[in-house]
């Protein structure tokens, strides 16, 4: 558990208020997606700082649920899927700003961050673990954010990184998984 006073402040407060842990997950959700469509619309520096306060929430919520003994396969199912739902449209904003051989890139880094958490997704599903790798979704989520703040001339390296770190991670994934007895 996290003992940073910044991290546990704000989930004190939302435990005071008896927030829903799945409705942190939702703000959350909105809030980072809406990050896509300022990069579409060539927003980098806001699209990056929304970014950052959506991927908050996405701490937020699983602390939350610790704190308050209401962690549920359920709930664990729902912030999957939603974060799945941010990442996508962080990507098509991003897909939509860019022409030419950046789109390609965008792609292979989209398609690359869902194929790790699939993997994460069908290794435990098999009772499998597989947690680890380089370019964890938190790491891919830095680098965007970074890359939104750097601008538009510099994001197309960012998404190199991510599209090459994650072809990485899901092989380091693989592997893991190759190694364990079940």
């Amino acid at each position: 558990m996290r003992s940073n006073a910044f991290y546990l402040a704000p989930v004190s407060i939302f435990e005071r208020l008896k927030v829903s842990p799945t409705l942190l997950t939702i703000i959350g959700t909105v809030i980072t997606s809406s990050s896509g469509y300022l990069f579409a619309t060539g927003h980098f520096l806001t699209g990056a700082i929304v970014l950052g306060l959506g991927s908050l929430f996405d701490l937020f919520d699983g602390e939350l649920a610790r704190r308050t003994n209401r962690v549920t396969r359920f709930g664990g199912f729902i912030d999957s899927n939603l974060d799945r739902v941010s990442e996508f449209s962080i990507y098509l904003g991003l897909f939509l700003y860019y022409s030419g051989p950046v789109k390609t890139v965008i792609f292979l880094a989209f398609a690359f961050s869902q194929l790790v958490s699939y993997a994460r997704a069908r290794a435990e599903g098999g009772g499998y673990s597989c947690r680890g790798g380089l370019f964890t979704r938190g790491v891919r989520f830095f680098l965007l954010f970074f890359g939104g703040l750097a601008g538009p001339q510099y994001m197309r390296y960012f998404l190199m990184a991510i599209a090459l770190g994650a072809f990485i991670t899901l092989i380091q994934r693989i592997w893991i998984v190759g190694r364990q007895k079940i």
